[in-house]
């Protein structure tokens, strides 16, 4: 379960808030107090932390169908110190409303997509 996440957290954790902050109609959207955050299909929540920590006056809503990944991401956001900003859901993502976040993303499950 680990080899995917393994191989995408350093990105997520050094380049991801840098990546996004060089996108100004994103970054200025979602750099803000009470900005809400959607990470889709989550994975084992390391996109999730790295939203967390570059935007701290934001709240993240990360969503995954599969159970233990979302309670290894769980784990993770408490070590990271990020649990009490981020909300970490088992749910299908078929048929969500993005309404009322200021931004979506879908970082770790785009490898598993035809």
């Amino acid at each position: 379960m680990d080899g995917c996440p393994t191989s995408t957290r350093p990105w997520f954790e050094h380049r991801l808030g840098a990546a996004l902050s060089g996108v100004p109609q994103v970054h200025d959207l979602l750099d803000r107090p009470g900005a809400r955050i959607l990470d889709v299909s989550c994975g084992a929540g390391w996109s999730t932390i790295a939203l967390a920590r570059a935007y701290p006056g934001a709240r993240i809503v990360a969503l995954d169908i599969d159970e233990p990944s979302i309670d290894t991401a769980r784990r993770r956001a408490r070590q990271a110190g990020v649990d009490g900003r981020v909300e970490l859901r088992v749910a299908d993502v078929a048929g969500l409303s993005a309404d009322g976040f200021d931004g979506t993303f879908a970082f770790e499950c785009l490898h598993d997509m035809s």
